[in-house]
């Protein structure tokens, strides 16, 4: 990313010192590549160097972006094994699957985003407008005022295209877990015959991702339509300029052709820079739909210096417990129960009544309202 910016810059300068040589000679002359070793020499060095540079950074991008998604991948997964059982019940798990995928590969575009273009185009925007200045001031000028504007607009236009990015992943991780949810209750839909049902269920789903996926586009197609005006305005002062210092004799015909191919060159990184700008915002946007299961606190937390649970009689004793899902009827209201180590004990009940709560609650699955719960004699709520 240090030899590319740099064969950008010195191809235009190389091809003026090429020009202006032609220029002076006349043909028929002997050993005519004798004469012109030095901007040849430049332009074969530099193409060489930077497909050297290339195919080292193609090895080493192969070792190292793999483990990079990995990483992310571990942690997020980790992170998202410690919330509480209630965590999993109340979001789709399809939904869950599809922004832990998500977020390493977005954090992986947006920092090869900001090594292969960011970090290049401005390399080569400082060594373009260094040798542009020696041409002429105005040239400079022109360069750095166009520049500058075109990347106000892009930043004015982030926030717009970040927020319609974000509600974009969010719908189309709900999208993916309802029809995560609608697989895996299968036999439930086929055995009721509710398949037509499910696919216009869906359908509510499917027409809110094509809505926002459209604001997503619109808000990118409003920043480009600026800047293609501006870039239109850039190119008519940029020639008419061009001619005008030609026809004074300002400068040569050399220079036209540097500044004409370095303009051309930035034009298109600079193009293609704010248009990953664009995709930066998308990829934080879905990024943060992504972090929300890092930004969710874990429900369920050990106390400062707890110590390991240690089973000898596995006597279990529930003391005044209280308990409910949110803010529903308490199942559970300040019931005590003894369960001796060893012993059987059966649980019998209605559907709902409790029985499978009943078991979570000693498992920790769950924080209790109130009271506590003791295995041989250790409060583990």
């Amino acid at each position: 990313m240090i030899f590319w910016p740099l064969n950008e810059s010195l191809c235009p300068y190389f091809v003026k010192v090429l020009i202006n040589k032609l220029l002076s000679l006349e043909p028929g002359i002997n050993a005519p590549f004798n004469l012109l070793a030095f901007p040849l020499m430049g332009l074969f060095t530099s193409w060489l160097l930077m497909e050297i540079a290339n195919r080292f950074y193609g090895m080493v991008s192969m070792y190292v972006w793999p483990r990079f998604r990995k990483d992310i991948r571990e942690s997020i997964l980790t992170y998202t094994q410690g919330h509480a059982h209630g965590y999993f019940s109340e979001h789709f798990t399809g939904g869950l699957a599809n922004k832990i995928a998500e977020l390493p590969r977005a954090c992986a575009h947006i920092l090869d985003i900001f090594i292969c273009n960011f970090f290049s185009t401005i390399l080569t925007f400082c060594i373009s407008l260094g040798l542009v200045l020696q041409i002429n001031p105005l040239f400079g000028l022109i360069l750095l005022v166009f520049v500058a504007i075109f990347v106000a607009l892009t930043i004015l236009n982030m926030k717009d295209i970040n927020h319609t990015a974000k509600t974009h992943a969010e719908a189309i991780s709900e999208l993916d877990g309802q029809i995560v949810d609608s697989l895996g209750a299968m036999l439930a839909v086929r055995l009721f015959s509710r398949t037509s049902y499910e696919l216009k269920y869906l359908n509510k789903y499917q027409t809110d991702e094509i809505k926002k996926s459209e604001q997503a586009s619109w808000a990118i197609e409003k920043a480009n339509f600026y800047k293609g005006w501006l870039t239109f305005i850039f190119v008519v002062i940029t020639f008419s300029t061009l001619i005008c210092a030609w026809n004074n004799r300002w400068i040569t015909i050399g220079d036209c052709s540097l500044v004409t191919m370095t303009f051309f060159n930035l034009m298109g990184l600079i193009w293609h820079s704010t248009f990953h700008i664009t995709q930066i915002a998308k990829e934080i946007g879905i990024s943060n739909a992504a972090l929300s299961i890092l930004s969710a606190p874990h429900e369920i937390k050990n106390y400062p210096n707890a110590r390991p649970l240690l089973i000898n009689q596995g006597a279990i004793y529930l003391d005044r417990v209280t308990f409910s899902y949110k803010e529903k009827t308490n199942i559970f209201n300040e019931i005590s129960v003894q369960i001796k180590g060893g012993e059987k004990v059966g649980l019998v009940g209605l559907s709902g009544s409790g029985k499978t709560t009943f078991v979570h609650l000693i498992l920790r699955l769950y924080n209790l309202n109130s009271g506590k719960i003791l295995i041989d004699n250790q409060d583990t709520s």
